[in-house]
């Protein structure tokens, strides 16, 4: 997938579509930019994040995803879960971008970073970093990439604190 944010703010979406990820509501492929279309949003994308080594392999998918940070602050999150990585509380697909992180729900988030398994490419951990100088992550931490200091299968859906960050 391969996202381009206009001067306006304006996200435009081109590429696989049985990730999800396009946030278009659709599975089907896209060959041309696509503006997404959300009133939430639109207007107001300041970054677009696909982690790079999110890939289709013949041993099955990678669970591609996408993250949307806006000028609020706010996070949007759309395409395969599998791992809590979409950090909605769901174990469901998402065709359509939707809201994970207001900023009413804290600091505002100033930044988007992603932690992949190397070897593998499907156990994703997103990392938001805030204002004030907090972490929060969601998705999968079986090799400590959340960094919440546990080294085990440890899966959360929900974005959460990391301790030692931030005040």
């Amino acid at each position: 997938i391969t996202g381009v944010i206009d001067t306006a703010g304006n996200l435009y979406v081109t590429g696989s579509g049985n990730s999800y990820a396009t946030g278009l509501n659709s599975n089907l492929d896209v060959n041309t930019f696509q503006l997404v279309n959300d009133t939430g949003f639109q207007g107001k994308v300041v970054k677009y994040l696909v982690p790079s080594n999110m890939t289709y392999s013949t041993t099955g998918p990678r669970y591609h995803f996408a993250y949307i940070l806006d000028s609020n602050g706010d996070v949007w999150s759309a395409g395969m879960e599998a791992n809590g990585q979409l950090g909605n509380n769901s174990d469901g697909n998402r065709t359509t971008f939707q809201k994970v992180y207001r900023n009413t729900d804290g600091a505002k988030v100033v930044d988007i970073r992603v932690a992949v398994r190397s070897d593998s490419g499907a156990t994703g951990s997103v990392i938001l970093l805030l204002e004030d100088g907090s972490l929060m992550t969601t998705g999968y931490n079986g090799q400590g990439q959340g960094g919440n200091s546990v080294n085990s299968l440890n899966i959360e859906d929900t974005f959460k604190y990391v301790i030692g960050f931030g005040p």
